[in-house]
């Protein structure tokens, strides 16, 4: 049995409720010496960016970057001022392409007043490295009392036990007065995200999440080429939280060997959540 990469791709329609606010977000003009006109990049020691005419969403360029540090704490990338309303709501959505075990891609949206000084965050919307194909990234909030400017950011991100060097590409950023992300067309909605802890870990796993529907749910643990190697079942008779617990082992009981694994989620419902999983032994 092998995990269907692409039934875990959830792209949403949205709603086109304004103009898009950021310079330059499908990444077509690029300066010699800065990067891509209108961005800024924040930390090149840590991400590298770089223009790219391979893996492109729309022609001619994507921003490919690159993590160039390890470890969870070496997050950047690119970023945007745009001056915004207090009190109204704005949807930041981009295209990435994750197509690398050692990164990801996550935007967000951090608000600041006159100063620029920090007022809240929006939180990271993650992108899902199971998924190798362009997939969307939105996140939808609004601007709290005394923001003047969002300061949007399009990072790569480390995951702990992950190498340096992973790469992600970026294309079609957009950020748009209203709401995007939920006005979406009708699909099979996502259980809620899993949680495992510790992770990594040198075998036993507590991994939870949330059941939407009553019904046979399970935890399938698949290897990088899709197989499935082992399943933990989550039957519930009421839909809520579920924990369940995976002792690093294989359906037959033998332990399996230190690496990057998936933990996925299949709901009653049909929806689908995946994490990464290292066991590190």
């Amino acid at each position: 049995m092998r995990f269907c990469l692409a039934a875990a791709l959830l792209l949403a329609t949205f709603s086109g409720a304004g103009a898009n606010l950021l310079v330059n977000g499908d990444f077509s003009s690029w300066d010699s010496l800065t990067g891509p006109s209108g961005w800024t990049v924040e930390y090149a020691p840590m991400a590298l960016v770089e223009r790219d005419g391979g893996t492109v969403r729309s022609a001619p360029y994507s921003a490919r970057i690159t993590r160039l540090v390890a470890g969870t704490g070496n997050n950047n990338g690119v970023k945007q001022y745009v001056a915004v309303t207090p009190g109204e709501t704005y949807t930041l959505d981009a295209w990435c392409y994750d197509d690398d075990v050692n990164a990801g891609g996550g935007l967000s949206i951090t608000w600041r007043d006159s100063d620029s000084a920090y007022i809240e965050n929006s939180g990271t919307y993650y992108s899902d490295s199971s998924i190798h194909t362009w997939q969307r990234l939105w996140k939808t909030d609004t601007a709290p009392a005394g923001a003047a400017f969002a300061d949007v950011k399009l990072r790569v991100y480390g995951f702990s036990g992950s190498d340096s060097g992973g790469v992600i590409h970026y294309d079609d950023a957009s950020f748009d007065p209203g709401v995007g992300g939920v006005a979406e067309e009708p699909r099979t909605p996502a259980p809620g995200a899993l949680t495992v802890e510790p992770n990594p870990a040198p075998g036993r796993m507590v991994i939870s999440f949330d059941i939407l529907h009553p019904g046979p749910a399970a935890v399938g643990i698949y290897d990088l080429t899709g197989s499935l190697r082992a399943l933990v079942r989550a039957d519930a008779p009421t839909s809520g939280r579920r924990v369940v617990s995976w002792d690093g082992t294989d359906s037959a009981g033998v332990p399996l060997a230190s690496g990057l694994y998936f933990a996925v989620l299949n709901d009653p419902a049909g929806g689908t959540s995946v994490r990464k999983v290292v066991l590190q032994r």
